[in-house]
């Protein structure tokens, strides 16, 4: 079976290398979704319009939903969310975006959400 990273190979061409984080997020490969997506936005400043116009903030949510859905890290994927809202680009992104972030906010206020997996939550305190 080939590594996860042989999918990304050495392409330049940024829309094949966003097919290849999309298809590791649909395989639940988070790790490669993660560091792939910070080599590509890395490589996209130098990148406006046309095709890839878009590409920064599709990159950012599927890193966002990798940390979210695929590790319960909301706190690494509230300033992925952020920065595609902030972009105010693609109505939809900035939609999926609005919901991560606030799904983002409600593990957060949930006191399950500071507790390591497989960890039981902190016993509460009587309040006077």
């Amino acid at each position: 079976m080939p590594t996860a990273m042989a999918d990304f190979g050495a392409s330049t061409d940024p829309l094949k290398r966003y097919s290849a984080i999309e298809k590791a997020y649909t395989e639940d490969r988070w790790e490669a979704v993660i560091h792939q997506g910070e080599v590509l936005l890395n490589d996209l400043p130098w990148i406006s319009g046309g095709a890839q116009a878009g590409l920064k903030e599709r990159v950012q949510l599927l890193m966002a939903h990798a940390h979210l859905y695929g590790f319960s890290r909301p706190q690494q994927a509230q300033p992925l969310y952020q920065s595609v809202i902030s972009a105010g680009g693609e109505e939809a992104l900035v939609q999926i975006a609005q919901q991560g972030l606030e799904k983002c906010t409600s593990m957060l206020a949930s006191p399950v959400a500071s507790e390591a997996p497989g960890q039981e939550p902190a016993p509460e305190e009587d309040k006077p």
